[in-house]
């Protein structure tokens, strides 16, 4: 069976060195690392936003377990992490 598309070299040059990347390949794989980092970064904030709320209502729930009238409710719900965007 005849191949539709020439077989690529990959990875060898003919005297057998290592290819290397050009400049505006090196710069697409340092953006999009850049780009994988702040996804990574903005998962940690999110989780340790919802770990202090968890945590809040983890207290609030206690008190309330205390008695019929344990719980102030005139006691705010406590602060709130402000996450800045981008």
């Amino acid at each position: 069976m005849k191949r539709k598309y020439p077989k690529i070299k990959v990875g060898k040059r003919l005297d057998h060195r290592p290819i290397r990347h050009t400049h505006s390949t090196a710069a697409g794989l340092e953006d999009a690392l850049a780009v994988a980092w702040d996804i990574i970064l903005e998962q940690r904030r999110a989780l340790m936003y919802l770990e202090s709320r968890a945590r809040r209502v983890i207290e609030i729930l206690q008190q309330v377990r205390g008695g019929p009238h344990a719980y102030n409710k005139e006691q705010p719900s406590g602060l709130r992490i402000v996450v800045k965007r981008k």
